[in-house]
Order: structure tokens, then sequence, then C-alpha cells
């Protein structure tokens, strides 16, 4: 709650224009190519990586595909709409979040394991990252409260992690919201009417 004295300057609080920029779809599933739209909408251009690509959409949606490669190195923001398996566990690595943009905004809604924390944090301190907006985090099962990951844990690199991902998490270039996309009264019904 801001009290009248409270200084309601935008001073720092100067953001930037989606439109005109480049953003990275990896994953062109359903809900990557939701937000392909979304993003069109703004005025953004779209490179997208799959290992399937669907050229006939990608003329319908107006966006091109690229290699991996092309993705990191050109985009302004990177979106990861994969699932989780053997091929994509920790995908954005040491290796492939320093090839990013300068400046680049990562996003992940899809799932934690897909981004190697240690990785992200490196870079997000370093300000080679300029942001990252998270749905979901390796390893946020094990972030609680203090007292009790010192009673259950028998490992002090798991301890060391989870700190180094609760002070990545309070960092102000990183948003954190739970997983919830599926808890609306819409959604629930429709998972309901499938079931």
């Amino acid at each position: 709650i801001r009290t009248l004295n409270e200084d309601y300057s935008n001073q720092g609080l100067q953001g930037f224009d989606l439109q005109g920029k480049t953003l990275g779809i990896i994953g062109v599933g359903r809900i990557g190519l939701h937000v392909i739209r979304i993003a069109r909408g703004f005025g953004m251009k779209v490179k997208a990586f799959d290992i399937h690509q669907d050229h006939f959409i990608s003329e319908i949606m107006h966006f091109e595909y690229g290699t991996l490669d092309e993705i990191l190195k050109t985009c302004d923001v990177i979106s990861l709409h994969m699932p989780h398996n053997k091929n994509t566990h920790h995908f954005l690595d040491e290796e492939k979040l320093s090839k990013t943009k300068k400046g680049v905004i990562i996003i992940n809604t899809s799932r934690g394991q897909l981004i190697k924390n240690e990785a992200l944090y490196k870079y997000l301190e370093n300000g080679h990252i300029f942001g990252a907006g998270l749905d979901v985090l390796d390893g946020e099962e094990l972030i609680k409260s203090e007292e009790e990951l010192m009673k259950n844990s028998d490992s002090s690199k798991e301890i060391q992690e989870v700190f180094r991902d609760k002070k990545m998490l309070k960092m102000e270039n990183v948003i954190f919201t739970p997983h919830n996309a599926f808890n609306s009264v819409e959604a629930v019904q429709r998972i309901l009417d499938t079931t």
C-alpha cells in the first residue's frame, strides 16, 4: 500500500515496445502457435525452431523457421514451449545461453527442467540476459522454508542450489508466477469435458 508521501514518478520504469522485436519460439505445438498469434498481433517478427516443421502453417501465420543457433543469436525474446524428456533436459544450458543475443528475455511457461538454473542465474547476474519470465523452475518443489529444508535435506549441494534459486527469484529482472493457467473456470470445464 502506497502512502501519500511516496514518489509516483516513472523514473526507473521505462520499458520497450514489442513491435518490431523478434520473438523466438522453441517448440511450435498448440501453445507455441497461440503465442505466435499473440506476438504477431503486437507486430513482432517471429522465428521458430521445432524438429517437426509445418511450412504451410508458417506461411499462413507469417513466421519463419530457423536453426536453433539463429534463434539464440538473433531473437530479443525467447519463449520455450516443449515437453521435458531426456533430449530436452536442461535444453538451455551454459553453452546455449552463452550464444543468446545480449539483452535477451527468456520466457519459460513449459517445464522447469528445460533450463539449467545455474546457467540462467549466471547470465541474469552478469547482465547478458536482460530478464526472465518463469512460470516453472527446475527443482521448484524443493523451494520451501529454510527451516524445513535444513531438516529434510541430506545434501549441502542441494541446499546451495535452493538458496541460489531463491536468490534468483528475488532478482528485479525475474518474474516468477505459479504454473496456474489451467485454473480458470473455463479451462477446468474443458479438462472435465475432455476427461
